[in-house]
């Protein structure tokens, strides 16, 4: 047996690969099994075997209630208070622009603590609709509304906006900043989504990268030891850019982050 020197260093290098490797290996096996689960919200043993039950959207945005709490809302809103948005929605905000004459209303899907009707509120936005699945990240949105003295054009609304989608009306801007990743029917979400779209359609979601899909899978590792329904998910750009335009819209800007893409969209016969 080959009996290697201490001074080689052969175990300070080996053993961080080895962890490394070990957790791909764990990423990668979540990632498997929720493809084959459809991302299954439990599981139950049954005449004398374990069933799967698919999760659905609605147990998807109703488990955003116990991960997203008044704690974790209160925490992004004293740092939006310091820092101000985050520089992706900092990217998209850039391209949207001061609201001109023709971009009076904005629909801002899932938007927390609600950066984005805050900037453009404050930059003379007419009104803004916030849908958010979480009680909590609301409650801070009007309570920053409050704070900025807009309150009364921002008109909230708490649940699944696939599922509030035909109620709500049609906007100048339609937003979507780090949500597309936080729901399992793609599809879906942006063909009701873009549906309300008069001029502009903007949205942030992950780039299809090793690193973004490896940290997806890590946290569903965790998510799923939780115990909840709620799922991140690395959608294909090259799906999500189809949906959009078949809707008769083209990429009108496009950049990217680390992790993350900013596209913003508009009519195709728009100028």
């Amino acid at each position: 047996m080959l009996d290697l020197p201490s001074s080689c260093g052969v175990t300070t290098h080996v053993y961080p690969l080895l962890g490394l490797l070990f957790l791909i290996a764990v990423a990668s096996l979540s990632c498997y099994l929720a493809k084959v689960n459809m991302g299954a919200s439990q599981c139950q043993f049954e005449s004398g075997r374990w069933r799967i039950e698919p999760m659905s959207c609605c147990s998807h945005c109703v488990d955003a209630e116990s991960l997203f709490t008044q704690r974790i809302a209160q925490r992004d809103l004293l740092r939006y208070r310091k820092y101000g948005p985050r520089f992706s929605t900092r990217l998209l905000l850039r391209v949207i622009g001061p609201p001109g004459t023709h971009a009076k209303t904005l629909l801002d899907i899932g938007g927390g603590i609600g950066a984005i009707p805050h900037e453009l509120l404050a930059s003379g936005l007419t009104s803004a609709v916030l849908v958010e699945a979480s009680v909590a990240y609301l409650h801070v949105a009007e309570e920053e509304a409050n704070r900025r003295g807009h309150r009364k054009r921002l008109i909230c609304h708490h649940g699944d906006f696939v599922e509030l989608a035909s109620e709500l009306a049609p906007a100048d801007i339609v937003t979507l900043d780090r949500v597309i990743c936080c729901y399992p029917d793609m599809e879906t979400l942006v063909d009701a989504s873009i549906a309300k779209a008069k001029h502009v359609y903007a949205l942030v979601y992950p780039r299809e990268r090793w690193i973004t899909k490896i940290g997806a899978g890590l946290v569903n590792v965790f998510l799923r030891l939780r115990g909840g329904a709620f799922r991140t998910y690395i959608h294909s750009s090259k799906a999500v850019d189809a949906v959009i335009r078949r809707h008769g819209f083209r990429r009108s800007f496009y950049e990217r982050t680390v992790l993350w893409q900013v596209v913003t969209y508009v009519r195709s016969d728009a100028p």
